[in-house]
């Protein structure tokens, strides 16, 4: 393996891909890989500067588009992991609208996908394009194997010290409440990708923004119902990252033990939560996979918006008597009865390898493009060009004065700016979770982009 072969890792939202991405950079280097990950508005305009090599984006949508075709125009090959794969199931033609696009999957060389039905979904819509498709399993969800957990281990404890006992409600109502525009923001985002092409697609997804603000507003009576019958739990409401977190503060303003916190992976507070309930979040698959019930609240269940996996694989509650009920059993350490719906293995590839080592065995058996070394005059360039970005990022903020703290704040929570030692210390915990990449190192070569490698050795 020559120093030459480069794999690019954007990530979008720090705390739910970052630690993931890590693990897969940390499998790739220590294959030889000079595997270069960071903040994905960072790193898209830097591929210009950078060695070609292989990206391993996160998204095959749509709006994925102008940017493949650009990267494989300059010698860039391109792969998916891909990051959202739940909603595959309740709608498949929503997601294959949205989430999946013909003209991408014949720009890119492979599609990891999560498991077994998302790769049949995939293939029956795009036969054509069948063995591009390989079902491995997510990275994401290597972090919830026993042996990672230790990379959280600090997070749960300061999670405990600050809220004490907690009952976790996770969001994934960002469509209706996104901090850009809302539902409107959302509807224009759908159509100029090619979601909405027509009056039934319009219609299904007004359907759905209505039954989402519905539930929505249903949620601050829930709330205090919950709060009142575990008055010595804290209530944590974790917002999804695109979520204007101030509509969530007014609907919990009067609620005692009530709060808005979007800090660190999910997995933490997973694990340090007595009690867990959602509705339709993702969150649901990884609190199975630690070994946690985790509770889907479907006072308004309509099967058409509904996510299908998330409210298959664990107990579900339709009003607030029985997510009571759920929830006392849990905080009691009582094993709560349920059926599930579906199995989980049909949907989540996992073996005693991570997903993470078989995408770098794919990887392996192809012919990438190599590239030379990064080069000092490439990166001069490119530092002069954030500059210049950053400034026009300020003079935009200056002229956008009257708008609201909670917006910023959500725009800022995709990204928390990350020092060298933050990322070591990551890579560090990952060392002795697994026993492996001794002989791996991370160096920042901007400041939100890093560069893990195996350390240089003298004769």
């Amino acid at each position: 393996m020559k120093k030459s072969e480069w794999i690019y890792l954007p990530v979008e939202v720090q705390v739910r891909e970052f630690d993931s991405r890590l693990l897969l950079a940390c499998c790739a280097a220590e294959k030889g890989y000079e595997v270069v990950l960071g903040k994905k508005r960072d790193l898209a305009g830097a591929y210009k500067y950078f060695p070609r090599g292989l990206l391993v984006d996160k998204s095959i949508s749509v709006r994925r588009g102008d940017q493949f075709s650009r990267l494989k125009e300059n010698g860039f090959d391109i792969s998916v992991s891909e990051e959202e794969s739940q909603g595959a199931y309740a709608n498949p033609e929503s997601f294959l609208n949205w989430r999946m696009s013909s003209t991408n999957l014949r720009l890119i060389d492979c599609y990891f996908s999560w498991g077994r039905m998302q790769s049949e979904l995939i293939k029956s819509r795009y036969p054509e394009s069948s063995d591009k498709v390989l079902t491995v399993g997510s990275p994401r969800f290597d972090l919830c194997r026993m042996e990672y957990r230790r990379l959280f281990q600090e997070a749960v404890s300061d999670i405990t010290r600050k809220y004490g006992k907690v009952i976790l409600f996770n969001s994934i109502f960002s469509s209706v409440l996104n901090y850009r525009g809302g539902r409107s923001f959302h509807r224009q985002l759908l159509e100029r990708v090619g979601a909405i092409t027509d009056s039934a697609s319009a219609e299904y997804y007004e359907g759905k923004f209505d039954h989402l603000q519905k539930n929505f507003r249903h949620c601050g009576n829930v709330f205090r119902i919950v709060t009142e019958a575990f008055p010595e739990h804290t209530l944590i409401i974790r917002p999804h990252p695109g979520d204007d977190r101030g509509l969530w503060r007014e609907l919990i303003d009067r609620i005692p033990n009530a709060e808005v916190v979007h800090e660190g992976n999910i997995i933490p507070w997973l694990i340090a939560a007595d009690g867990i309930f959602h509705h339709g979040s993702t969150s649901a698959v990884e609190s199975q996979l630690l070994g946690k019930a985790c509770i889907s609240f479907l006072p308004y269940y309509n099967s058409t918006y509904d996510d299908w996996l998330p409210n298959q694989i664990g107990p579900v509650a339709y009003d607030t008597d029985q997510l009571i009920g759920y929830l006392q059993d849990a905080i009691s350490g009582r094993e709560l009865k349920y059926q599930p719906v579906a199995d989980l293995g049909d949907y989540i590839f996992t073996d005693k390898r991570l997903a993470s080592d078989r995408i770098v065995e794919v990887i392996l058996n192809k012919d990438y493009p190599k590239d030379r070394l990064l080069r000092p005059l490439r990166i001069g360039k490119y530092l002069l060009s954030l500059v210049n970005a950053r400034a026009k990022e300020i003079r935009k903020r200056v002229r956008s004065r009257g708008v609201a703290n909670s917006t910023l704040g959500s725009e800022q929570s995709m990204w928390r700016d990350l020092s060298e030692h933050d990322v070591k210390k990551r890579l560090q915990i990952l060392r002795e979770a697994s026993g492996r990449f001794s002989d791996l190192t991370v160096r920042r070569i901007t400041k939100q982009i890093f560069v893990v490698r195996k350390e240089a050795t003298h004769n």
